[in-house]
């Protein structure tokens, strides 16, 4: 675990995740939804802000090259920024047409450098940045059902959105995702979770759809043919980040627990948890429900972000692992050390001290 010394403030009022996105060259963006409502970038070059004004930024997503940072705000807009001389300046904001009992909830940006926003509802708008007018246009899906708790998932990329759709009876145990080619909207195809949905994720690189149902069972769908590849026991359930290199996921439970799984094949390999806050109502509701976890764009480092607490990363590689355990114990190991802690995954890696390489 490293500290990056960014405190992040607690909001008394609700419970609200800061939201986290990771972007190109190890920079990170965070948005503290208390207090100043500061929007922050951390990357090797530094720390730059921006000015939230009186809004709340429910989701983050760096353009493909990492040269803007877009956000979804409480009050309806997506608002593109740049880094220019050691601050973030808002360049652009596009406001989208309100719809009662919903709010902005995720974004994506596009290949083609359109970005996609996704409501709570689970129907979308998308964005052309580059767009004047007073105000630019937007194109609304249009589909709405505020009556139903929609749970949705964007893919990196914004081509692919995965949504709750719907659930056989009320309170009942099954629930129904769709995948929706984006932006036309075409379902691809439905999938039947055989449990109630808690939370879910979409990597299109990866050509996968994870869900955790029942709180408890974690998922891999192969989004192509709908078909489910694994289910694994013991998933987190208040959250889920993928790698985006393709060989973890991480899930958190209410109390702070992160859980690393092998994409893969759905193994449960490891288990870090997130320090409480001293004074922070995470004490009382569990730190993971005021936590967001992100994977860096490497894949070399998982991120979180806790209210109440700070910023923090992670190491995710093998390397990183044995030299921290060569380095507490400053000796070679014994047989029985090198099998109990070299496992497979060690590579060539046979012993602590001058023999390694």
């Amino acid at each position: 675990m490293h500290h990056h010394n960014v405190r992040l403030q607690d909001n008394i009022e609700a419970v609200s995740p800061p939201s986290l996105a990771a972007g190109p060259g190890g920079a990170i963006a965070l948005s503290d939804s208390s207090g100043d409502y500061l929007l922050s970038v951390i990357s090797p070059e530094g720390v730059v802000q921006g000015s939230q004004d009186d809004s709340v930024y429910y989701g983050l997503t760096f353009s493909p090259d990492g040269d803007s940072l877009y956000t979804v705000s409480s009050n309806n807009r997506v608002d593109t920024w740049v880094r220019t001389a050691g601050s973030l300046k808002r360049v652009a904001t596009h406001k989208v047409p309100v719809v009662a009992d919903t709010r902005l909830t995720g974004v994506a940006a596009r290949r083609d450098g359109r970005v996609v926003a996704l409501r709570t509802d689970g129907s979308t708008v998308l964005v052309d940045p580059s767009t004047k007018g007073d105000p630019p246009q937007v194109e609304d899906s249009g589909i709405y059902d505020s009556q139903r708790d929609h749970r949705g998932a964007l893919g990196e990329d914004g081509t692919l959105l995965a949504v709750e759709s719907e659930r056989s009876l009320a309170n009942s145990k099954t629930s129904h995702v769709d995948l929706l080619e984006l932006p036309s909207r075409r379902r691809m195809r439905r999938i039947g979770l055989g449990g109630a949905l808690s939370t879910l994720a979409v990597s299109v690189r990866r050509h996968s759809l994870f869900t955790v149902i029942d709180e408890n069972v974690l998922q891999s769908w192969d989004t192509r043919t709908g078909k489910l590849r694994w289910q694994s026991d013991g998933a987190g359930y208040a959250g889920i980040a993928v790698d985006p290199s393709g060989h973890w996921i991480a899930t958190v439970s209410g109390d702070g627990t992160v859980w690393f799984w092998d994409s893969a094949t759905g193994g449960r390999l490891a288990s870090v948890d997130i320090p409480f806050a001293a004074g922070s109502r995470a004490t009382s509701l569990g730190t993971g429900w005021e936590s967001s976890i992100a994977f860096s764009d490497d894949g070399k480092q998982l991120w979180s972000a806790t209210e109440g607490g700070e910023l923090l990363s992670w190491d995710m590689t093998t390397d990183s692992w044995i030299k921290e355990l060569c380095g507490r114990v400053s000796r070679q190991l014994s047989p029985a050390e090198r099998s109990r802690y070299l496992t497979s995954v060690s590579g060539d890696y046979q012993a602590c001290g001058p023999s390694d390489r």
